[in-house]
């Protein structure tokens, strides 16, 4: 038995922030393990939507480490 599904459309994920880094501390890069998504859906819907927004991640909280 085969269900229906609609469409699939692939869409980037998008990484934002708030805050600002701690005194003394810049954010250079930005990598991110998943930069594409397939999503799977109507095709009315799905043409509403052109990227994934995750939670932002609030910098000023960031636990900064040292690599030594």
């Amino acid at each position: 038995m085969k269900l229906p599904i609609g469409s699939e459309k692939v869409v980037p994920v998008e990484v934002s922030f708030t805050g600002e880094m701690p005194e003394g501390y810049i954010l250079t890069k930005v990598d991110t393990d998943v930069q594409n998504v397939t999503i799977v859906g109507k095709s009315e819907v799905l043409a509403g939507i052109s990227k994934i927004e995750l939670e932002p991640i609030d910098l000023s909280v960031v636990n900064i480490k040292s690599n030594d």
